[in-house]
């Protein structure tokens, strides 16, 4: 493999990288290289990663090697550009399919003309002059120009793809004098591969929209409260402070250091309404300030934005292929030599067996040929796959890879972590019950007094209840705190406790209310706390982590999705998780579990359901994350390690996402069906034509043509949801 110094990566920019059949095309002029280490390919983006050994192999002879198969290569720009290309580039094909129409019709009128008097048989039965014939020439060479080189490489790599099969068919319709139907059937392919490049430009352009979502400029201060100067997002580095007036975008990753605002995070998040954001918050490039002006201080660079993160990884999503499109790819490959040894056949049995016309059927295995074009074929899965993943990043979802949404369609299990997935991640207090003789208000505040000298999360939650009822305290004085157990102090005078029950029971007699209450609270999953003085018990408070608003209707709408078996993995007690598992609907919980049990309850579940995807939002998730089948991040916007880590990243705090993405991805999976049915169905149906003696090569190319547009906007239509 050589050390890290003598392998490189390097990208190129290929113009003519529109379609599949290149991808494969290129496999076969580089894989065998001895200096070709490995091949990424982007056809959304017209985009080749080649990872080389230079000692073997430079970047000027990748680029010869590719120019003398038809493609113009460049090198790739930082930040997501890629090097302006040329007029040829951007309109050669347009150019040649609009040649190859003008000179067909002009032998058209020509031979018209010519023959005008012998009416529309004679027409239809006269050989073309000379002129006609020339003009016809010019059409068929604008026609194929662009196929010529790759065709060659074909035959080199004795790999036969579309590019040589068309021009085998146009030179035998040559050779026996079928010029007319020659040059109409180039032009058709012309025109339905510039069709299907222009169709496909849709599924890239969304992607290409993302990327303006960013501004190329940053208004810069100076130093605070300084002169303002704006320079290229790219030269900002951390720590330089930002300005963003209203209604302008976000440039970078940053902390807002002056001013409040709402901001529409909808290119990152999929969130349909703006959120608030104030001092210390943070905002992301990319976003729009739809209210006032705020200063925010540089917290990454360009390239390393969540928005400039987010879209590189859809880039290397869409070039991991997932099963389906790999088994479709290796379908090709065996089709196309079958068919073309059908059409071999064709040509040869009928006349040596039967003494049939050798015109006739050379014409007819000559349509054969055409009809064996895989293109709709092998375009049917990636066009699906590249707009699925697009349409989930545009709703706020991360999916890093086809197999992951192929996966996802698939699941029979989900689990899901509970603090910070299914619950909020803040405590708050679900139930307060004062003892006889002592009101709601006085129980609060000698709480509150007590607990607002720790900074516990259960203790930060009955300061926060405290303040939101208006109750006023001041902190106790002389406080102790009992590790685990509780907290001691003074308020007003008196002296005061609060802390576990087994602790509260060594410092007062417990009244049969106050153990009746205990076993109820503690039944119901609540964190319970008894508060008492030196004379007696004050009351008890129940603590809980808050449920999300949104996780019943999660789950009911995974169960209607088909989705049978929904589990809890939890670190907590088991009266917690069974009171959360119960609320919310699920199917069973696993409690007290470290990281590592996690993963143990996952390989379980793989074990039992086959396949699983794990939802959760923190480190101590990554272990079952990355053992399930999907790992499923939570609140992906702002954390690395989520973004990094996991197969599927909510960008948004939404479980409401999760249903959406299972239809989502099944709906993926049926037009690829319907694609590859269509694509085999149309060609089954040519074929019988063909061998009924009906067969003609226009109506061959038009039928592998319409299915070739057929599939892509079949795919296309995932973008409407």
């Amino acid at each position: 493999m050589g050390t890290a110094e003598s392998i490189r990566w390097s990208s190129f920019r290929v113009g003519e990288l529109d379609c599949p059949d290149e991808v494969i095309l290129i496999r076969q002029l580089l894989e065998g290289h001895a200096g070709v280490i490995q091949l990424e390919t982007d056809v959304f983006h017209h985009r080749l990663n080649v990872r080389y050994r230079p000692q073997l192999l430079s970047g000027e002879e990748l680029v010869e090697m590719l120019a003398r198969a038809g493609m113009t290569a460049q090198p790739w720009d930082d930040d997501f550009q890629s090097s302006a290309p040329g007029a040829w580039q951007q309109h050669g094909r347009s150019w040649m399919t609009l040649a190859s129409c003008f000179f067909l019709l002009a032998a058209v009128l020509l031979h018209l003309l010519t023959n005008l008097g012998q009416g529309l048989r004679g027409f239809i039965g006269q050989s073309p002059d000379t002129a006609s014939v020339a003009l016809l020439s010019i059409s068929i060479t604008a026609g194929l120009v662009h196929l010529f080189p790759r065709a060659l490489t074909a035959l080199r790599c004795l790999r036969p793809d579309m590019n040589l099969l068309m021009i085998i068919a146009v030179s035998g319709a040559v050779a026996i004098g079928q010029w007319f139907e020659a040059a109409t059937v180039t032009f058709l392919f012309a025109l339905s591969l510039w069709i299907e490049q222009r169709t496909m430009s849709r599924a890239r352009d969304a992607i290409e929209g993302m990327v303006q979502q960013t501004p190329r400029v940053a208004r810069c201060l100076e130093n605070p409260g300084g002169q303002v100067k704006e320079i290229l997002v790219q030269r900002v580095v951390p720590g330089q402070r930002v300005e963003v007036w209203s209604g302008e975008r976000v440039p970078l990753d940053g902390i807002i250091v002056q001013g409040e605002t709402h901001l529409d995070q909808s290119p990152i998040t999929g969130e349909s309404l703006p959120v608030a954001r104030g001092e210390g918050e943070e905002v992301f490039a990319g976003t729009l300030n739809v209210e006032s002006t705020i200063q925010l201080e540089v917290t990454r660079r360009s390239s390393e934005s969540i928005l400039a993160r987010t879209l590189r990884l859809v880039e290397e999503a869409q070039a991991r292929r997932a099963p389906i499109e790999k088994w479709i790819d290796g379908f090709a490959r065996r089709y196309t030599p079958l068919v073309m040894a059908l059409a071999l056949g064709i040509m040869l049995f009928p006349p040596l067996l039967f003494g049939l016309s050798w015109d006739q059927w050379f014409y007819n295995g000559l349509v054969v040929l055409v009809i064996s074009c895989p293109c709709s074929l092998v375009i049917s899965t990636p066009v699906a796959i590249v707009a699925g993943l697009t349409s989930a990043v545009r709703r706020g979802i991360l999916v890093k890879g086809g197999q992951y949404l192929e996966a996802i369609a698939t699941l029979d299990s989900f689990a899901f972590d509970k603090t910070g997935t299914l619950t909020e991640g803040q405590p708050v207090v679900r139930q307060l019950v004062p003892a006889e003789g002592v009101n709601a208000s006085e129980l609060l505040e000698v709480a509150a007094a007590l607990e607002s000298t720790s900074r516990h999360p259960l203790a930060e939650a009955v300061v926060s209840h405290a303040r939101e009822q208006g109750v006023e305290f001041e902190p106790a004085v002389q406080s102790s705190t009992f590790h685990g157990r509780g907290i001691e102090g003074i308020v007003d005078g008196q002296p005061c406790w609060i802390g576990k029950p087994t602790w509260a029971a060594e410092r007062a007699q417990l009244p049969a209310e106050v153990e009746r209450i205990l076993e109820r609270m503690h039944q119901e999953g609540l964190s319970v706390m008894v508060t008492g003085s030196d004379r007696r018990v004050l009351g008890v408070l129940g603590v809980a982590d808050q449920l999300r608003p949104e996780v019943k209707e999660v789950v009911r709408e995974l169960h209607q999705a088909g989705v049978s078996h929904l589990v809890m993995l939890t670190g907590d007690s088991a009266s917690v998780a069974e009171a959360v598992a119960r609320e919310v609907g699920l199917d069973g919980y696993a409690s007290g579990l470290l990281p590592e049990e996690k993963a143990t309850e996952i390989e379980q579940l793989l074990s039992s359901h086959g396949k699983v995807a794990m939802v959760g939002d923190g480190v101590n998730d990554s272990p079952a994350m990355a053992s399930a089948t999907v790992g499923v991040s939570m609140a992906a916007i702002g954390s690395d390690l989520a973004i990094e880590t996991s197969d599927i990243a909510l960008m948004s705090d939404n479980l409401t996402l999760l249903p959406w993405l299972v239809e989502h991805s099944r709906r993926t999976l049926r037009i690829i069906r319907q694609n590859t049915v269509c694509s085999i169905l149309l060609k089954v149906a040519c074929l019988a034509i063909t061998l009924a003696g009906f067969g003609y090569l226009w109506l061959a190319i038009v039928a592998d043509a319409g299915a070739t547009v057929l599939v892509t906007s079949n795919s296309l239509r995932l973008f409407g949801r």
